[in-house]
């Protein structure tokens, strides 16, 4: 599970989609404030701290409450999460899905074209194609709207 800010570092869109290909299943959640790791359900690792630029100190959670608790946490996180990947038979086109999956993911328009390489012009003139496309008001009805034809 991804971050939005996470996207918006060149390249990690692309670094994300080869590890899709090759059977990771991802997400993105905005607001995603903590950072956690679990193996097997009988271990969490869990940073004391978000400052990264400083020495990395972790708690490690073995079955314990808290453990149990941070699970369910995370399972929560990844139904409500936005998957990075879409339906195979989906009427969009690769470069329309990925803006749209950066899209309500909260990106903003900057951060949206530079991971797809287009000019902040290009990604706003093809958004407002696809909320033609959607006969949608806004991104937020597009994004509802494409989500329950179940393109994102």
């Amino acid at each position: 599970m991804y971050a939005p800010e996470a996207l918006e570092w060149p390249g990690v869109l692309g670094d994300i989609r080869e590890l899709v290909s090759r059977g990771e299943q991802a997400r993105v959640l905005p607001g995603l404030r903590v950072k956690l790791a679990i193996a097997d359900r009988r271990l969490a690792l869990l940073p004391l701290t978000l400052d990264f630029t400083t020495e990395v100190r972790a708690a490690v959670i073995r079955p314990c409450a808290l453990l149990d608790g941070l699970i369910d946490y995370w399972e929560l996180c990844w139904r409500t999460a936005t998957p990075l990947d879409a339906p195979a038979d989906d009427p969009l086109s690769e470069e329309d899905r990925q803006m749209l999956t950066l899209l309500v993911s909260g990106l903003k328009d900057e951060a949206i074209a530079r991971q797809l390489g287009w000019s902040v012009r290009t990604m706003r003139r093809r958004i407002s194609r696809l909320h033609e496309d959607l006969n949608a008001a806004n991104r937020f009805q597009a994004g509802v709207i494409a989500a329950r034809r179940g393109w994102i």
